[in-house]
This record gives structure tokens, sequence and C-alpha cells, in this order.
């Protein structure tokens, strides 16, 4: 329970900093690339950024284009907090995928 809690409080800590360019460039991304594919076809995390490093587009942004891709991203958040779960079943998967690409993101930093 305490490793959640701490989980949770990480969580809370990065969402008061805002959005990162490289979360900005991963959801920009991934708008592109997995729009159109099924929940096993979409493109893993590790292949968004290959695909990000690989892509000249991404190189060279201005602070404008910067700010554009970081505003998308807090508005898809803004639109996601306000729809509520079909059931507490979906609520409590969603937590779990959070919490494990969080064990994850924790472990490979």
């Amino acid at each position: 329970m305490a490793q959640h809690e701490e989980l949770i409080t990480l969580a809370k800590k990065h969402a008061m900093k805002g959005v990162s360019l490289q979360n900005a460039l991963v959801y920009h991304k991934a708008v592109e690339v997995n729009t159109d594919l099924g929940l096993g076809e979409r493109k893993s995390m590790t292949e968004m950024r290959d695909l990000i490093k690989s892509d000249p587009m991404y190189h060279n942004l201005t602070k404008e284009q910067e700010e554009e891709m970081k505003n998308e991203v807090l508005a898809f958040c803004n639109v996601k907090k306000k729809v509520a779960r079909m059931t507490n079943k979906s609520s409590a998967q969603d937590y779990r995928r959070v919490c494990g690409n969080m064990e994850v993101f924790i472990v490979l930093h």
C-alpha cells in the first residue's frame, strides 16, 4: 500500500509541474501514428521515442510550436478529466495500468 501512495504522490508532483516537451512530443506522435490502429497494434512507448528521434520535424521546433503542442496535451487532459468511466472495473483497470506504467518509468529512470 505504501508503494502505491508513493506513486500517487509522485504523480501529483509531476502533474503540478505541467506538461513537458517530451510528453507533448510523444502525445503528438501517438495521435499521428496510433489513431487508426487497434489496441494490440498500437506502438509502444519505446517505438514512439524512436519515431520521434528519427523524424526531423521534431528537431527544430520553435518555442511557439512547443507551446502549442503542450497546450494540445493540456486540452486533452482537461477533457479526459471530465469523462466518467462506464464501470468501476474500467476505473480499476485504468488505475492498475497507470501504476504499472509509472513503475516501469521509475525503474527505467
